[in-house]
């Protein structure tokens, strides 16, 4: 099993430390497959595609230090998986975007 892969990219590097990663980014792993997460809607979202049994995990924390976490269940190929947490965009709240790929 391939271990979940994170990233914290954000939309500007100058308040990276301070704000969530907002609007959706989409990348595309070696893994295969699509990945979009970010903060849109009020949500942090982390989903993935791909033709291999899969998962996303977001992860939140708020300014109170209390981490939000949710993971999908393992996903069937050519599904997508949604993993998704309520959030507020607040300077010092962080996210955290992970997929995985099951073997």
């Amino acid at each position: 099993m391939i271990e979940e892969q994170w990233t914290a990219t954000h939309s500007s590097p100058l308040f990276s430390a301070f704000y969530l990663s907002s609007g959706k980014h989409v990348r595309h792993p070696a893994e295969g497959g699509k990945w979009t997460y970010g903060f849109w809607n009020a949500k942090v979202h982390s989903e993935y595609k791909v033709n291999k049994k899969h998962g996303s995990t977001v992860v939140y924390i708020d300014i109170k230090g209390k981490k939000h976490k949710q993971r999908s269940i393992d996903t069937a190929a050519g599904k997508t998986s949604i993993a998704e947490v309520w959030a507020i965009n607040l300077p010092k709240t962080v996210d955290r975007y992970y997929y995985r790929v099951v073997k």
